[in-house]
């Protein structure tokens, strides 16, 4: 998988951002500047991703449209990204009102899109509210590299165990809930039976779960099944997980994989979070 040519990057940039809106009411979540950075959440993720020799990467925008494009368009203008060509690596997708039935439908959007290829593909989706490490992502992009050479056709969702460290860290953040998956193990394999919601003051924390990690590997069959399906109301879901759960996983199978719980990823829905991110964050 020289140089990813088989791997596509989207990028979520769509949503509005309520909660941190009322900090950065002028722009959507994803321009936000972190200050140890020096560069906006999305700035930094393309830089991140065409460093790793990604050659395609579509960027899903929807909340103010035109401040978004504009930004990217100065990015490219201004050469601050090594490799950034519009039309070429990066490829801006208009969700235009869609954005606010929720993401699955911002997702949804890649599917109007001229330049973008389906066919024998594989795709990485990834919320443009988040930073990851780069050891985090070096570690998934291994597994996936792995799993493509065996020519693995099913989506893959990425977890790590929630242990009383995080649990502690989530407190101080202010966090209320966090994604999990519960897994089937099957001889050496381990498969998703659901993705749930779960509160940070819980019971259910005292045990050992999983968190999820939002990447989200899937094949072109993902996509063309979603494109496919007739007999199902799109409009009933509003974010990924529940098509997943409500949908996918009755006739197909999700591989899970589990990730080193040091390697780290931050979510940027709350001022609080921007404040931790901007104190915690290492710059290799």
């Amino acid at each position: 998988m020289k140089n990813y040519n088989k791997l596509s990057l989207i990028i979520l940039c769509a949503g509005e951002g309520k909660r941190i809106q009322k900090f950065f009411p002028k722009i959507p979540k994803s321009l936000i500047k972190i200050k140890n950075l020096d560069k906006s959440i999305v700035e930094y993720t393309i830089t991140q991703f065409l460093n790793l020799n990604f050659n395609k990467i579509y960027l899903i925008y929807g909340y103010k449209a035109n401040i978004f494009i504009k930004y990217i368009k100065d990015l490219e203008s201004k050469n601050k990204i090594d490799n950034f060509h519009l039309n070429n690596s990066i490829f801006p997708v208009n969700a235009e009102k869609n954005y606010q039935k929720g993401p699955f439908h911002s997702f949804l959007e890649i599917l109007n899109e001229p330049n973008f290829i389906i066919d024998d593909n594989f795709f990485l989706l990834i919320p443009g509210d988040t930073i990851f490490e780069n050891e985090l992502l070096n570690s998934i992009l291994g597994y996936i590299k792995e799993k493509i050479g065996k020519k693995i056709n099913i989506p893959i969702i990425f977890y790590r165990e929630f242990d009383k460290n995080l649990k502690e860290i989530y407190k101080s953040k202010k966090c209320f809930s966090i994604s999990v998956v519960n897994i089937l193990k099957e001889k050496n394999n381990e498969f998703l039976k659901s993705i749930e919601q779960i509160d940070i003051k819980s019971n259910k924390l005292e045990k050992s779960i999983f968190q999820v990690i939002p990447i989200y590997f899937f094949p072109s069959k993902f996509l063309e099944e979603i494109r496919d399906s007739i007999d199902i109301n799109l409009d009933d879901y509003s974010n990924l997980t529940e098509f997943i759960n409500s949908v996918y996983l009755k006739e197909n199978q999700v591989l899970t994989h589990e990730i080193n719980k040091s390697l780290n990823f931050f979510e940027v829905d709350t001022i609080e979070d921007l404040q931790f991110l901007e104190a915690n964050y290492k710059v290799n």
